[in-house]
């Protein structure tokens, strides 16, 4: 008889505690959660300067645009391989928009991209800028343009 009153002080202690833990909340009991020590280091955040925007715009589909935080040096081809941009398409139309702030007015500079490496021209590769905008879209080639004009656009 030994195992029944046993199990039901074990019982009934278990019922003290899950009333107390009810009333008092879970926060009074410490659960592992220590606190770090203070002789830890503080992990750095990056230093965010600003944001451009890219955005690409398939053949086919939606269109995406995403605001990057620019936290450093960011060049044109950069930002084309974070975006997946250098994937999604094989040629590629590239422009970026750039506000001049001095007189207000919108520039827009082209960039061509060279298919076989898969970069943007050394000559080309601007560093981006905050409040830059990247749009990628495919570059047509003279089989696509034929195809267009035969069916007038239909396809």
């Amino acid at each position: 008889m030994a195992n029944i009153d046993q199990t039901r002080i074990i019982l009934r202690a278990l019922a003290v505690a899950l009333v107390c833990v009810v009333f008092a909340g879970c926060q009074s009991f410490d659960f592992g959660s220590a606190k770090a020590p203070e002789t830890a280091a503080a992990v750095a955040q990056p230093n965010v300067i600003g944001q451009y925007q890219m955005q690409l715009i398939p053949g086919f589909g939606k269109p995406t645009v995403e605001k990057v935080d620019i936290t450093g040096p960011v060049t044109v081809q950069d930002a084309l391989e974070a975006s997946g941009a250098t994937e999604k398409f094989r040629n590629m139309r590239i422009t970026l928009s750039r506000i001049i702030k001095d007189k207000g007015t919108l520039l827009k500079l082209p960039v061509e991209y060279q298919v076989r490496p898969k970069t943007v021209r050394t000559e080309q590769n601007y560093e981006v800028l905050p409040g830059d905008t990247i749009t990628v879209s495919p570059k047509k080639n003279a089989i696509d343009k034929a195809i267009g004009s035969i069916s007038n656009g239909l396809l």
